[in-house]
């Protein structure tokens, strides 16, 4: 014969896994949900370079098969490295802040995961404060323009091209 305390614990320990366990795989699925939904920002990034550096190619080479001398081919080559370097600059800071804002997506889903799981790690618990994801992904951008457009300036410079 059982104890009543026993069989209490007994019924409801597999609701309580149930429940724990379907925790873990919403977390999982969001997680899944967040990479996925950064792998295609990514990938409509990449599409939107390859399909510009396409068209920017092509333009150029048409300009460079009528120019009238060296001097005109010349300035086809600077224009084209310049825009090139410029939306290099964009296509790699659209990347980062992708990679920044899938990174605070997963971070916001494993804090609330360990928030429902009243984890003492969880952002704000225990005296802790909580990320300020927005603060430090516009420090990083901050930094990540910064060097770019060092970089831009020189380039200009080692080419002799206007700045605009």
């Amino acid at each position: 014969m059982e104890t009543p305390a026993l069989e209490t614990f007994t019924s409801y320990l597999p609701a309580q896994a149930a429940q724990a366990w379907k925790a873990q795989l919403d977390t999982a699925l969001k997680l899944v949900e967040a990479l996925t939904e950064g792998a295609m920002k990514m990938h409509e990034t990449q599409l939107e370079a390859a399909t510009d550096a396409h068209a920017n190619a092509e333009a150029t080479r048409q300009s460079a098969a009528g120019a009238a001398g060296p001097a005109e081919l010349a300035k086809i080559g600077s224009q084209w490295m310049q825009h090139n370097a410029e939306h290099a600059a964009a296509y790699w800071r659209a990347l980062f802040e992708a990679a920044l804002e899938t990174n605070a997506s997963l971070l916001k889903c494993l804090g609330e995961a360990g928030a429902a799981l009243g984890a003492a790690a969880a952002p704000g618990a225990a005296g802790v404060a909580p990320l300020d994801v927005e603060a430090s992904k516009n420090a990083l951008l901050g930094a990540v323009d910064g060097a770019y457009k060092q970089w831009l300036e020189a380039t200009r410079r080692l080419y002799g091209t206007p700045v605009e």
